[in-house]
């Protein structure tokens, strides 16, 4: 879901815009343990989750 007033040109969302995500990931059954790492130009650095 994207606020409309915030969404332009189909893909950035200015400020106070807000969007709700729904990622979908299909994981092997031998998977002991997963990372996402998420990067972007606009990030400081990168951002590491643990996914449990």
């Amino acid at each position: 879901m994207v606020e409309n007033k915030n969404w332009i040109g189909q893909f950035e969302i200015q400020a106070p815009g807000k969007a709700q995500v729904l990622l979908t990931f299909e994981v092997p059954k031998s998977a002991e343990q997963l990372i996402m790492v998420i990067r972007h130009d606009w990030l400081p650095g990168s951002i590491v989750l643990q996914v449990k």
